[in-house]
């Protein structure tokens, strides 16, 4: 599924979207990736602000995680 979104220097505007499964996701830009240094693999640590903003942060955790870790 394509999701409009927006970028705003290291901020990104975009839509959770469910898998069929029910899982929630979201899909970040190439781009941003790139720019943060995200790589495949990568444990990103999710939080909520009080306005109900999701923060993504790289986690300090280290090795591959995921299905097939």
């Amino acid at each position: 599924m394509t999701t409009a979104h927006e970028e705003l220097g290291n901020t990104f505007v975009g839509t959770v979207e469910e898998a069929e499964d029910g899982e929630l996701y979201i899909t970040f830009p190439e781009s941003l990736i790139a720019r943060l240094g995200w790589v495949e693999g990568d444990v990103i640590e999710w939080d909520t602000d009080d306005n109900g903003h999701v923060i993504a942060r790289k986690s300090k955790l280290e090795g591959p995680v995921g299905p097939n870790a």
